[in-house]
């Protein structure tokens, strides 16, 4: 090999060396830009999901101001002597009292104005026929997200009048059916103890996008904050 070849191959194998330096970096930028580019992706979810919740709240508000009392959700007429009241498709936190609601159907059928066979049948629940919420219907009633389940399949009979977030997961709302001027979120979220309970009547939370109470992919469990970490979770009364 004369000395011009073997300069040409030199030139050429440190051409192909830098290419795969740039090539790697690139691949590192890539990585790192990945949750920056995900959490961009989700912020118009979390804005329309924490927008749902203060109207969820402002609506049993305005519920709770004309009627002078919370919306009552258990079919049963007797009022539960104590705690608060939550309502959501997922059980969550341990030893609530009274037991969560298992749909938030009940509540926006009342919220609506739309009559059922027992919470509100008969317009009981809303007498004076005030709608209080107004939102659109699920697009997919197979995989209900963004609205109500108004047209459910045969299987989820149960679950008709449902509001669901933009992941796929009913809304929960809790309200202070004691009166103690707090809602009792601490078997929820271990970050509110007794201590630093929401001073307030009503409160709507979100599991988001991974529905699940808090992030336990990051380490955050059963918490809406952990040290440094916040979760992916929506919730009203921050």
């Amino acid at each position: 090999m004369n000395f011009r070849t073997s300069c040409r191959f030199s030139a050429g194998a440190f051409t192909l060396l830098e290419l795969f330096t740039v090539i790697a970096i690139v691949a590192i930028l890539i990585v790192l830009l990945l949750p920056a580019i995900e959490s961009n992706r989700e912020s118009p979810n979390h804005s329309r999901a924490r927008t749902d919740a203060m109207n969820i709240v402002t609506a049993v508000k305005a519920y709770n101001t004309e009627y002078g009392a919370y919306p009552n959700v258990r079919p049963s007429p007797a009022r539960p002597a104590a705690g608060d009241t939550l309502v959501g498709d997922m059980v969550v936190g341990r030893n609530l009292f009274p037991p969560p609601v298992a749909d938030n159907g009940a509540l926006f059928d009342i919220l609506r104005n739309l009559s059922n066979a027992t919470t509100n049948k008969d317009f009981a629940g809303n007498p004076r026929h005030i709608i209080f919420f107004e939102g659109k219907s699920v697009s997919d009633p197979s995989h209900p997200r963004s609205g109500f389940l108004d047209n459910p399949k045969p299987a989820d009979l149960d679950r008709k009048g449902s509001f669901y977030d933009q992941w796929g997961t009913q809304y929960f709302v809790i309200f202070d059916t004691n009166l103690d001027n707090e809602i009792d979120v601490s078997k929820i979220y271990t970050d509110f103890p007794a201590s630093k309970l929401p001073k307030t009547g009503v409160g709507v939370f979100s599991f988001g996008k991974d529905r699940a109470l808090g992030s336990p992919g990051t380490g955050i469990l059963h918490q809406y904050k952990s040290g440094g970490k916040t979760s992916d979770d929506v919730i009203s009364w921050q």
